[in-house]
């Protein structure tokens, strides 16, 4: 499997490692269950306090889709929602390295 980054330039492939969508779904599965939401979302996802994600959510900046649920106090996601989520962010991050890297080099 791979998934398409789009540049300027090219359309990227950058093949999703085997193995690592379903470790990471698994992990945090056995670990949080199906929802995450609250501190434990703020953990998953990196963000350094709850007043920084709830800021990403509100400005928009945060592209894993959210939700409330009535009666429970502050914002969710699915499991799968932030895998999926995090290899995105992972292979993004991976294709602008490889780009920033063909930059620097020397052309002949």
């Amino acid at each position: 499997m791979a998934i398409a980054i789009k540049t300027v330039e090219c359309v990227m492939e950058i093949p999703v490692l085997g193995g690592i969508k379903e470790d990471v779904a698994k992990r945090l599965a056995e670990r949080y269950g199906e929802l995450i939401g609250g501190d434990d979302l703020r953990l998953v996802l990196g963000f350094p306090t709850l007043a920084a994600l709830k800021q990403a959510i509100r400005r928009s900046t945060l592209s894993l889709p959210t939700f409330l649920i009535p009666g429970r106090r502050g914002r969710f996601a699915t499991t799968s929602d932030i895998v999926e989520w995090l290899i995105d962010i992972r292979n993004e991050g991976m294709a602008r390295d490889k780009e920033h890297a063909a930059q620097a080099e020397p052309r002949q």
